[in-house]
């Protein structure tokens, strides 16, 4: 499992306050690397510029260097000896439009105005945002020093942009190659943006190379040398450099943590679990990172899953209609209804409303709703929803065995059939409507920890879904393509004995549009009486719950769901209590 370095996010939408300083003050000192969010760039123009460039690095090489190493512009830097993956393009301001100008009319027998526009925009955007960045850090070095050094010793900084293109191997002999080799930079700053492919890596104190995940809307700024040495070392030009890897497998990744101020956005590093690497040589160490990530937060994300993205987009777009049906057409399925699968918006939940689709027969589940729905059949509609159902039943069983591994060696066959080949499951397909305007987020899904043994998420790109952190701290869990959130529910921390954890989390609503999401729920049979495995517990260890019932449990959960009790409400165990005698420890 590779693991992404956890870093603050500086977001340019809230005030910058002292605890954010302290914690990008610490981030520049340990990596030398954080996010910049809200910077006022629109994604277009990043789209622009990448689109504009795009055809200069399909030209002839010959075409290339008229402007390369050896001409009068010097602003290509072609592929070489020890990059041959790597290729860019320098525009260099303060007049940038002058400086792309000058590439351009070496590159096109026609002029492209666009281009040069473009480029200027970009340069002069990019300054007035490093402008405002360098300020942020003289900050954290020491309060008012942004107005007592920035004009006496950073006002006369000027910028250049690079555009890089990485072409890799159309044959990857290792799993993945340097496209531009470990470095420092020699600035004060630089500002990264990356596509989607990602590859860019940070080198730790300790030698270990950490992703750098590209993130929507956001940008990567590290310290460079120059601003090392004139703070005498309190902020960090750390090495780093790009790496490319096989574009038919995705990267293995935890998300970034983004520490910010008080009701800002804040991101905490997850553990992934790749089915196409799991069952390498470093599965041990995968396992070890599972592990840590489930006691500490319970939340890890799954790539490789093998279900199509299409089937996502298949059944959001299937519940789309209904969920805008009239009120009382959807109310012929909730909770006064025979089948009970709508859940409306309520006093307490007034933005959220959800279908449920049962399985293990998801197809008759789907149907049920449906001719109550529709007046013709729909079948496609119980169709698509019985295949995501199956999908999500068998990567569940997938899921649970490798936390099974997780908590010891060979888990995974000594409890299994025994302990969790009744599981079964049941989807909620979820429709969040915030209000109209929205000044500030709004709940819309209270704090909750889930009652089931998981919970597989998937959500679309407005995010929303927050985990509690042990001291209370709520921290973004972001969306992210072709991934799934997993976190372990209630019956799974009892089952385990507390070595996989049931976090609190809630949905936060921070935009206008609609927010969809796909919850798959997988819990125990109804009957089944929960109580550790004396392995599991361990001899050093007492048993944290007293054996109890599923159903028990989740009566009680539906009594107290108001007041927020959970498992250890239920049924945790008093330390002045005696252990119960249990099947397991006969």
């Amino acid at each position: 499992v590779s693991i992404s370095v956890d870093l603050p996010a500086l977001d340019f939408s809230q005030p910058v306050e002292q605890p954010f300083l302290s914690t990008l003050s610490r981030a520049c000192q340990e990596w030398g690397f954080f996010y910049v969010t809200n910077h006022g760039i629109s994604k277009d123009l990043f789209d622009q510029v990448f689109a504009l460039s795009r055809p200069i690095f399909s030209l002839p090489a010959d075409s290339k260097l008229k402007i390369g190493p050896s001409s009068v512009l010097k602003t290509y830097t072609p592929h070489f000896i020890a990059s041959p993956y790597f290729e860019s393009l320098r525009v260099s301001g303060p007049d940038f439009l002058d400086s792309a100008k000058s590439s351009e009319a070496e590159l096109f027998s026609e002029p492209q105005t666009r281009f040069s526009e473009v480029l200027q925009e970009y340069g002069n955007r990019m300054s007035e945002l490093s402008k405002k960045i360098v300020k942020v850090l003289l900050m954290s070095l020491g309060d008012g020093y942004d107005r007592k050094f920035y004009e006496s010793e950073f006002s006369n900084c000027s910028g250049y942009l690079r555009i890089v293109n990485y072409s890799p191997p159309e044959i990857f002999e290792e799993e993945e190659v340097e496209g531009l080799g470990m470095h420092t930079d020699m600035s004060c700053i630089t500002i990264v943006y990356q596509d989607e492919s990602g590859g860019l890596q940070m080198r730790s104190k300790d030698g270990e190379w950490l992703d750098i995940r590209p993130c929507e809307n956001a940008l990567v700024v590290n310290v460079g040398d120059l601003l090392q040495a004139w703070s005498n070392e309190r902020l960090r030009s750390s090495e780093h450099r790009v790496v490319l890897r096989k574009t038919d497998e995705k990267l293995i990744w935890a998300p970034d943590e983004v520490v910010g101020q008080e009701n800002s956005r804040v991101y905490q590093s997850f553990a992934c679990l790749d089915y196409l690497k799991f069952r390498e040589s470093n599965e041990h160490f995968n396992l070890c990172t599972l592990s840590r990530a489930c006691q500490e937060w319970g939340f890890f994300y799954v790539t490789n899953h093998g279900i199509p993205k299409d089937l996502f987009s298949e059944v959001l777009a299937l519940l789309r209609p209904i969920f805008s049906l009239p009120t009382d057409s959807k109310l012929k399925l909730g909770p006064s209804s025979v089948l009970k699968t709508y859940t409306s918006h309520s006093t307490a939940f007034p933005y959220v409303e959800s279908l449920r689709v049962s399985g293990p027969d998801f197809l008759s589940s789907a149907k049920s709703s449906e001719k109550e729905l529709f007046s013709e059949p729909n079948s496609r509609f119980s169709e698509v929803l019985q295949e995501y159902g199956n999908n999500m039943s068998e990567l569940s069983k997938k899921i649970v065995k490798v936390l099974l591994m997780s908590l010891g060696d060979g888990y995974d066959k000594k409890f299994y059939e025994s302990e969790f080949s009744n599981c079964r499951g049941y989807m909620r397909i979820i429709n969040y409507s915030p209000p109209e305007s929205l000044e500030e987020e709004v709940e819309g899904l209270g704090m909750h920890t889930d009652i089931g043994c998981i919970t597989i998420l998937y959500q679309d790109m407005n995010g929303g879904l927050q985990v509690r952190s042990r001291e209370g701290q709520w921290l973004d869990i972001r969306p992210c393509e072709n991934t799934l959130v997993v976190n372990v529910g209630d019956l799974f921390q009892a089952w385990s004995n507390e070595r996989l954890r049931s976090s609190e989390h809630r949905v936060a609503l921070r935009k206008t549009a609609n927010r969809s999401s796909l919850a798959f729920f997988w819990h125990f049979e109804d009957g089944k009486v929960i109580s550790a495995p004396d392995e599991i517990v361990g001899q050093e260890n007492s048993r944290a719950y007293k054996p109890f019932v599923c159903l028990d449990y989740l009566k009680f959960r539906f009594r107290y769901e108001k007041i927020g009790h959970n498992v250890k409400d239920f049924a945790g165990q008093k330390l002045s209590e005696p252990i119960p005698e249990t099947e397991a420890s006969k």
